[in-house]
């Protein structure tokens, strides 16, 4: 399997422009530049993948559309001369919201052995079954809101599915598994 390096170009209109471009590791050089296609115009700079190259996004909507706070994600296909995203989901409540409403989600991770999708917020890490995604019923979400100030950063996993949480200062390791 060839290793890629992925970043997203928000530019000036932020989501509605948003480009995907993938870059060769060794040398950091463009391999390709490619506008995101999505019926609803929506990206954040935030993307992943599963074990079976499927690409996610996600934003929050902080106005009324399907109410406020939700999360919504996005799934699609990435590759040289396409990029689209299309909305799967929306969560009515997004993570960080339970905290106070400018609280948002700072990363998604995914995690192979589980198949799950993880949003990341300050206290609060938010998962859902990437196999439901577009069916999700309020048991396939699995929310833990935790007792600290500590800001949450970013959340990453190894081949054995242990979790390593960055906080501001600290890296955290999983005691088992996720």
């Amino acid at each position: 399997m060839k290793k890629i390096l992925y970043l997203i170009v928000l530019g000036r209109n932020a989501s509605k422009h948003a480009k995907i471009m993938r870059i060769n590791p060794n040398n950091l050089k463009k391999i390709s530049l490619t506008k995101v296609k999505s019926k609803s115009y929506l990206i954040s700079d935030q993307l992943i993948f599963d074990k079976y190259n499927n690409a996610y996004s996600y934003t929050k909507s902080s106005n009324n559309i399907n109410g406020k706070n939700c999360l919504r994600i996005y799934k699609g296909k990435v590759n040289k001369k396409h990029s689209k995203l299309n909305l799967k989901q929306v969560i009515k409540h997004a993570p960080g919201s339970n905290n106070y409403p400018a609280n948002i989600p700072q990363s998604m991770a995914y995690n192979q052995r589980s198949g799950r999708i993880y949003f990341v917020a300050n206290g609060e890490i938010m998962s859902v079954s990437s196999h439901k995604l577009g069916h999700l019923k309020r048991k396939d979400i699995q929310d833990t809101v935790f007792n600290t100030n500590k800001e949450f950063e970013g959340l990453t996993f190894d081949s054995k599915g242990y979790a390593y949480l960055a906080t501001r200062y600290q890296i955290f390791r999983s005691t088992r598994p996720l």
